[in-house]
């Protein structure tokens, strides 16, 4: 590279007039002397930058996001999360009755029939830590989830089971229509017409006061947790919409991860099953039971009186995963697509054994692949972290990587048919000489133009573009490193005067197959079949017809 840099006529070359072509002419002649040593170089490179991976962390807090860097409200959240750290989540539902009488007495035995079950959820946190215990963590990180744990111990028979409700005046804090009534309020015997009355004395007595209709003191108001409450001006209870069921839970940090709270996601998975918010149970088959006393099935059927929707502290995980689930599915589809048809465009290995670029494909996919690992890794080592835009530089770099391949096979192409007295190291010159601008040119605005989306003040696009433009760069350097240096070797297998004509991936010699013999890249003479006992004769060409239709595909 230093000589075709500093001496750009050495070479003798006189039919590339450019500076940039001489200078890439040049270096395509190094290469293709030198192939081996550009590849093994190419290799310490993805080695070295693929190594921040060890350290590379993932920001997905919000206001660490899409909050301007230096912002005042940055200063602030990290003020009151110092002054006041929240210590608590709350497990919310709302329950719309099918029959519309959501203070009808049957719905009201069914509400509390499966806040009696939700509160018989026992999560076995010695399981849980077992399961999920980094060893490289101290024992101390995990010693907080040793245990049994009850939304309310009071409600369990057994000492060992300690309380994961998050208390409120001494009492678990626990939020439903279910709190206007004591525990020795007798639900067989009721109807509609007693629960209204009972509802409507409690809706007059004061703070605080002892309602001896439902036998419980009133500690909130109804209209707390019954959606459109209906009374009469004397203060009556005539009905509701829906009703509001929460759970006030402790929340634990930086456990098993960031914002997760093992013990808390345990419980959530068991109530929302209940519930029938989820169709099947969230943990696996190896967890459910085990990490608490879950006795049900796999499948998930809830209230049959009501129709429920809820937000537990894992809620919005688990819908994200549902999403990136179904889009990982049709990442890879488009991943396949799109090599498939990088395949099909380089050279269609039915035409030709020997020519056929199927081992280049491969290169180029390897490329593809690494270069989005590189460029994480390089944004590791100066400090970025990963966010969820990061997804996208996968498909970036597929398509820039992909054209690249094209450009640099199809110019190889062209200089192989056209100069067939030229030697190896002139085609590879010639082919950069003539496609290695139009690599390097998109590349370099990509470049540019990314690293001018690297001053956004907005931290999620600031980290987006920097490891872009270093997934860019990687793809660019490996194209001219180790893909050349494929690309070489590649001229040298199909070269006859050479060191003899290989076929393409396998690389076994011409002479493997006799029905075929040594030539040119515009000759083709089909795929060589390669049987057990050796070669029994060859395919013809696919059709032109066959061909046509498949790069129309």
């Amino acid at each position: 590279l230093a000589r075709a840099v500093s001496h750009p006529q050495a070479m003798g070359v006189e039919d590339h007039h450019g500076k940039l072509e001489v200078m890439l002419y040049n270096y395509g002649v190094q290469v293709a002397r030198r192939p081996w040593m550009f590849i093994g170089l190419s290799i310490v490179l993805i080695g070295a930058s693929a190594s921040g991976l060890a350290t590379f962390e993932e920001e997905i807090r919000p206001y660490n996001l899409w909050v301007p860097s230096g912002a005042i409200s940055l200063d602030q959240v990290d003020y009151i999360a110092g002054t006041w750290p929240a210590d608590g989540t709350l497990a919310m539902s709302v329950w719309v009755p099918k029959d519309g009488k959501a203070l009808g007495a049957d719905n009201l035995r069914e509400m509390r029939t499966y806040d009696e079950q939700i509160r018989g959820i026992v999560v076995d946190g010695d399981a849980v830590v077992a399961d999920k215990k980094d060893q490289d963590e101290p024992d101390e990180v995990y010693a907080p989830f040793a245990g049994s744990w009850a939304f309310d111990a009071g409600d369990h028979q057994s000492t060992s089971v300690k309380s994961r409700c998050a208390t409120r005046g001494g009492r678990c804090d626990a939020q439903s229509i279910l709190g206007a009534f004591g525990p020795d309020y007798d639900w067989a015997a009721v109807d509609d017409v007693k629960i209204l009355r009972d509802l409507s004395a409690f809706n007059k007595a004061a703070e605080d006061e002892l309602v001896p209709e439902t036998g419980s003191r009133k500690a909130f108001d109804l209209h707390r947790v019954v959606a459109e409450l209906t009374t009469t001006e004397a203060g009556d209870v005539t009905g509701g919409r829906a009703l509001w069921l929460a759970y006030g839970l402790q929340q634990r940090e930086a456990n098993f991860g960031e914002f997760e709270d093992a013990v808390n996601t345990a419980w959530d998975a068991d109530a929302l099953c209940l519930m029938g918010m989820e169709e099947t149970h969230r943990l696996a088959d190896e967890f459910r039971g085990k990490h608490s006393n879950w006795a049900g099935s796999e499948s998930c059927t809830g209230p049959s009186r009501f129709a429920v929707s809820a937000l537990h502290s894992r809620s919005l995980d688990d819908l994200f995963g549902d999403v990136i689930a179904s889009d990982v599915t049709s990442f890879f589809i488009a991943v396949a697509l799109v090599i498939t048809y990088m395949f099909v465009m380089i050279g269609p290995p039915g035409r030709d054994s020997v020519h056929g670029m199927i081992s280049l494909g491969l290169v180029a996919s390897a490329i593809v692949g690494v270069s989005g690992i590189c460029g994480f890794g390089l944004a590791s080592h100066i400090g970025v972290k990963n966010n969820p835009l990061g997804g996208f530089i996968r498909f970036l770099v597929l398509g820039l990587g992909v054209d690249d391949a094209f450009v640099i096979t199809a110019e190889f192409v062209r200089h192989k048919k056209n100069k067939k007295a030229a030697s190896n190291e002139e085609i590879v010159g010639d082919t950069l000489a003539t496609g290695g601008g139009s690599v390097f040119l998109t590349s370099f605005t990509d470049v540019a133009a990314f690293g001018i989306g690297a001053s956004s003040q907005l931290p999620a696009l600031r980290d987006f573009c920097i490891m872009a433009a270093f997934a860019v760069a990687m793809t660019w350097i490996l194209m001219m490193t180790l893909f050349i240096a494929a690309v070489a070797l590649h001229g040298r297998r199909t070269t006859a005067g050479d060191v003899g004509q290989r076929y393409d991936v396998c690389c076994l010699p011409i002479s493997a197959c006799t029905a075929q013999s040594a030539h040119d890249i515009d000759e083709p003479q089909g795929c060589c079949k390669l049987p057990a006992k050796g070669c029994t004769g060859r395919m013809e060409p696919l059709p032109d017809a066959l061909e046509a239709a498949a790069r129309v595909v």
